[in-house]
């Protein structure tokens, strides 16, 4: 994980999942389909999704701070949120460790 994200040190409790699943091609793949794959049907292929996803998990969630990090409104972040829900069925706490890594491992 340190390697591939040009670091020289990472601990292992803050990548373990992640590490994990970069050992696992059948993990990867599944995380890959059940989780970004449905973002690629908007207009835009996902691209305003996963922006909007990697900054509310590097806001810890928080809608204010991602919605200063985007420069946009807390209800667009809430909207685009609630959306994302939809999209899966499920609140997105639910998803959260899932998504991020599949999130992660795109990257």
């Amino acid at each position: 994980v340190a390697e591939r994200r040009g670091e020289s040190i990472v601990r292992y409790a803050d990548v373990a999942v992640l590490a994990a699943a970069l050992g696992d091609d059948l993990l990867a793949g599944s995380l890959r389909r059940l989780y970004l794959e449905p973002l690629e049907d908007a207009r835009d292929g996902g691209k305003v999704a996963r922006e909007t996803l990697r900054a509310w998990f590097a806001a810890e969630r928080n809608v204010t701070s991602t919605a200063a990090a985007l420069g946009v409104d807390r209800r667009t972040v809430s909207n685009r949120v609630r959306a994302i829900e939809a999209l899966y069925g499920r609140r997105l706490k639910d998803v959260a460790a899932e998504l991020e890594t599949a999130l992660q491992l795109e990257d």
